[in-house]
């Protein structure tokens, strides 16, 4: 299992930098291509720091490679929110000003788990045979960070939807509802299995089953933002 968990892991991780390259070389440089790019690395990074963390033993590395990890989920967080956005009908100057926004509570929450890991979690605890049984978490800090996540995945919804029903043309409809569906898929993966599981549970080892929707939502994003750069649907 632990193999299998590795590979799917740094398969999605590949999915997620191979999109982001090709996302610039196929839909221009604009607001859409910049944080889907924001998002796919985040995803990369998401993948790879789950993978890594498979045999790894020691407790203080665990622990940062957790806080890499959550700092990817985060971005990904905002990333979405931003590209979603950047489907919708609202004027540079608005996006931008929302983009600074709703960057200050990723900030916050990023920069406390990096500068004190403690923010979010406490330790960890490795079974006997050298698998990651619990990261011991700081409740408050895990709390606010799951709220953090939940609001920027309602307003990505929430601007999907716009988007998708200010689309000009059916092809843009079908590719925004498609891309409505694949973001469902994702939010719904990595929450139960990448913070629901992790803070009830308290189990960690299902954290790549999270990033097996990786590869769909990396898929409708990208056919959304080079359609939309090539028929300004």
């Amino acid at each position: 299992m632990q193999i299998l968990a590795q590979i799917i892991s740094y398969a999605s991780a590949a999915v997620g930098g191979v999109f982001a390259i090709f996302g610039f070389i196929n839909g221009g440089l604009n607001r859409r291509t910049i944080f889907m790019a924001v998002m796919m690395a985040a995803f990369a990074v998401w993948g790879a720091s789950i993978a890594i963390m498979y045999g790894v033993t020691d407790e203080t590395t665990l622990v940062s490679l957790a806080v890499m990890n959550y700092v990817s989920i985060s971005l990904v967080g905002y990333g979405m929110l931003m590209l979603a956005l950047s489907f919708t009908p609202i004027g540079d100057k608005q996006f931008w000003i929302m983009g600074v926004v709703t960057m200050i509570p990723l900030l916050c929450i990023s920069l406390a788990m990096l500068i004190n890991v403690e923010t979010m979690f406490l330790g960890a605890v490795v079974d006997e045979n050298g698998l990651l049984r619990e990261l011991v978490q700081n409740r408050t800090g895990y709390l606010l960070f799951g709220a953090g996540i939940l609001l920027y995945a309602m307003h990505t919804f929430a601007f999907l939807g716009w988007a998708t029903r200010t689309a000009k043309t059916v092809a843009g409809r079908k590719a925004l509802m498609m891309m409505l569906i694949m973001g469902g898929v994702v939010n719904v993966f990595a929450m139960i299995f990448n913070l629901f599981i992790p803070m009830f549970a308290h189990d960690y080892s299902w954290g790549w089953v999270g990033t097996l929707a990786i590869p769909g939502f990396a898929l409708a994003s990208y056919k959304a933002v080079v359609k939309f750069a090539q028929d300004e649907l």
